[in-house]
């Protein structure tokens, strides 16, 4: 088995290709995972937006598929996983977590923050993050305490269908005499998606602001 660094870059390394169509992964099966979240490897959140970990600006973000660690708990079935270290001495700043489409794929989030022992202090299921366009948001004010964020999937919402409005807005230029009207014309389509274990995930600080939170 790979190192849980080299799997984790192995992820980020796959988040220059465009976003494209990927079949959903609903369950992983049998596959022999961690007990608790592997820490040792945890990805360093940039101190500021605008900083990412490549070295270009722009948050972070992070593919998952089967090749990233995976966790089970007790009572649940298997989910995967990505941990990453917040900021030193964040204060209280805003966490933005994004759960991307990738075609019907779009990754049930789960996020859980943890202390610099490991210990779970707070925890965002996919019932806690919102629609905003395709993809599903969540915002969490950080607190001091907190040293780690893991990034996941829900075993719990993997593998349910759902439908979303699809808007294609476009404008056309129309000649009119010797001049030209721009018109807007789109169409609407319902697309059929599926909450999955894999999926593109998308991370930010930045400070807090007066936007809704998750706690």
């Amino acid at each position: 088995m790979r190192p849980l660094l080299a799997l984790l870059l192995a992820g980020l390394a796959g988040c220059v290709a465009a976003p494209g169509a990927v079949e959903p992964v609903i369950d992983l099966g049998e596959r022999r995972c961690d007990a608790a979240p592997m820490l040792q490897g945890a990805l360093p959140l940039p101190a500021r937006t605008g900083t990412a970990l490549d070295g270009r600006d722009g948050p972070v973000t992070f593919d998952f598929d089967l090749g990233a660690p995976c966790i089970r708990q007790v009572g649940e079935r298997a989910g995967l996983y990505a941990p990453f270290r917040l900021p030193d001495g964040h204060g209280e700043v805003m966490l933005t977590v994004r759960s991307v489409p990738l075609g019907r794929t779009l990754l049930a989030p789960r996020v859980r923050l943890l202390d610099a022992s490991g210990r779970e202090v707070w925890r965002v299921e996919a019932d806690g993050f919102l629609f905003r366009g395709q993809g599903l948001t969540a915002l969490v004010r950080l607190r001091p305490e907190e040293v780690f964020v893991v990034v996941g999937s829900s075993p719990v919402m993997a593998g349910q269908g759902f439908d979303r409005l699809q808007t294609d807005v476009r404008t056309q230029v129309i000649p009119i005499g010797v001049g030209v009207v721009m018109m807007p014309v789109g169409s609407e389509a319902t697309r059929q998606m599926m909450f999955s274990h894999n999926g593109r995930v998308v991370l930010e600080t930045r400070p807090m602001d007066t936007a809704t939170i998750a706690r």
